[in-house]
């Protein structure tokens, strides 16, 4: 049986706590694994782009989406207009407490599921997630992926 743990890289260096802020100019998902009496290991690194974020190109049930890599979220975080053109949809009555935001004010969403999510040769399948309605932005990849994918 093939066993599998995704590790992360953190993205808070000493030149972030130095520099006041300034995220590291690349940040790694790396994968280890077992198999066979083989050990392995490869790596999905995102450049930090002139906003200072990591952003990551997703397939998710085959098509393609852009997040936002975020550590500090708990699971993924699909905009309202992600979720619509993932072929999602909701309705007023659906959308319920979900979690909390960094300010600790309630964060209202959809929960559901994402049947494949792939990042380079890293991939989960019945992935948590939720519709965050009126997020703006880009969707978040949350640790939910980051801690199960596999590869």
């Amino acid at each position: 049986m093939l066993m599998l743990r995704l590790m992360r890289r953190t993205l808070f260096l000493l030149s972030y706590l130095l520099s006041g802020c300034t995220a590291p100019p690349s940040a790694a998902i790396q994968s280890f694994g077992h198999d066979a009496g083989k050990e392995w290991s490869k790596t999905v690194e995102l450049k930090r782009q002139s906003d200072l974020h990591h952003y990551a190109d997703v397939t998710i049930n085959g098509r393609v989406v852009r997040f936002v890599v975020d550590t500090g979220a708990t699971t993924i975080a699909l905009t309202g207009d992600d979720a619509r053109a993932l072929g999602f949809s909701w309705h007023a009555d659906e959308v319920i407490p979900v979690g909390r935001s960094a300010d600790n004010s309630i964060v209202e969403g959809k929960r559901i599921a994402l049947k494949h999510v792939t990042l380079g040769h890293l991939e989960g399948w019945d992935m948590r997630a939720v519709i965050l309605p009126d997020m703006e932005g880009s969707s978040l990849l949350g640790q939910n992926f980051m801690g199960r994918a596999s590869s």
